[in-house]
């Protein structure tokens, strides 16, 4: 009786750390569109140059009309309205909905 349920509590287990590494790899492998060295899920928006781009089936970057989903700057991402200050005697930066940074005036 007690090897039975040794047994059962090993299979148990195994049963479980194999779910839980199967969920590992297919998160591993979900499709990504990289920008520099981050990576954004399919349907992000990001500012490139003068559009916005859409990541499009997770591997390829397409022009689009919508907003951006945030501002990049200095390798980071940013959500719309972040405020990024470089100093206090500096204008802050405020990320609007296109992707672009606005200066903001000290108050």
């Amino acid at each position: 009786m007690f090897m039975r349920s040794v047994a059962a509590q090993v299979f148990t287990a195994s049963l479980s750390l194999s779910s839980s590494s199967q969920a590992q790899s297919d998160m591993a492998f979900t499709p990504s569109c990289w920008f520099g060295n981050m990576s954004f899920s399919p349907g992000a928006t990001v500012r490139a140059g003068e559009s916005v781009m859409v990541c499009v089936d997770g591997t390829t970057w397409e022009a689009t009309e919508k907003d951006a989903s945030g501002c990049l700057f200095d390798g980071k991402f940013f959500s719309i309205g972040s405020v990024y200050a470089f100093s206090a005697q500096a204008p802050q930066l405020q990320c609007l909905a296109d992707g672009q940074w606005e200066a903001t005036p000290l108050k």
